[in-house]
């Protein structure tokens, strides 16, 4: 399952004061909790399936999991 912590952005613009920038953090944590972490772990509880290609083979797959990061990694085998 795939948790988050929370989102922190800045918005450089003089147009944009502080008030605002607060909000659109707010905004984006909400977003996070309630629609890209839910639908992340989805797509993660379903699967993801990998392109297939006639010639290309994948050899050795495997998923890292890092800190804030995972990282799919595999080797090709080609057969023209």
């Amino acid at each position: 399952m795939l948790l988050f912590g929370k989102l922190s952005i800045k918005i450089r613009s003089p147009q944009i004061d502080s008030e605002t920038n607060s909000r659109m953090n707010s905004l984006m944590n909400v977003a996070s909790e309630y629609f890209i972490v839910p639908k992340l772990n989805e797509v993660g509880r379903n699967g993801y399936p990998l392109p297939v290609l006639d010639d290309v083979k994948y050899i050795n797959p495997a998923i890292h999991l890092l800190e804030n990061t995972v990282c799919i990694s595999t080797d090709l085998k080609y057969n023209p």
